[in-house]
């Protein structure tokens, strides 16, 4: 899932930081550790924030996290 990949990501651009990773995003560390051990999901909310931490367009994560697939004109 697109979100799993950007959290491996992001906390990897944070030197392995969970702290540092969860304050930059704006959630608890504790929530962060959560998702990172698989014990919780990464929502729509976090990986648009994720997403935005890296620089990446929101487009292919607003259309994974809502089913819609291709967005055609």
């Amino acid at each position: 899932m697109i979100g799993n990949e950007m959290l491996e990501e992001a906390l990897e651009k944070c030197g392995g930081s969970q702290r540092a990773l969860a304050s930059a995003l704006g959630i608890k560390p504790s929530g962060l550790n959560r998702r990172i051990r698989g014990n919780r999901g990464v929502a729509l909310e976090t990986a648009l924030a994720l997403a935005n931490f890296l620089g990446r367009d929101f487009g292919p994560v607003i259309r994974e996290y809502t089913g819609l697939g291709e967005v055609r004109p």
